[in-house]
């Protein structure tokens, strides 16, 4: 394998903090949620959909888009629980 195939972890961190950022304020948009990053505003919604995000992540989803609507569908069946 060529040297420049190799990732490094920290390059695999940065890459998978950055489709988390991505999915997160995609969800947010269309959740109607502020996505500014110097808000104050953080909404117990903020934290569920950072949550979710972070889960889909973790075990193994790729693309922004399909993460934010899977987000965004947990936080809808959230509220209707809740």
């Amino acid at each position: 394998m060529p040297v420049e195939d190799v990732m490094t972890l920290d390059s695999l961190r940065k890459l998978e903090l950055s489709l988390m950022r991505r999915s997160f304020e995609i969800a947010c948009e269309r959740a109607g949620l502020s996505t500014a990053r110097d808000s104050d505003e953080i909404t117990a919604d903020h934290a569920y959909l950072a949550s979710a995000v972070q889960a889909l992540v973790e075990q193994g989803f790729t693309d922004a888009t399909e993460i934010a609507q899977l987000a965004m569908n947990a936080l809808v069946s959230h509220r209707d629980v809740g």
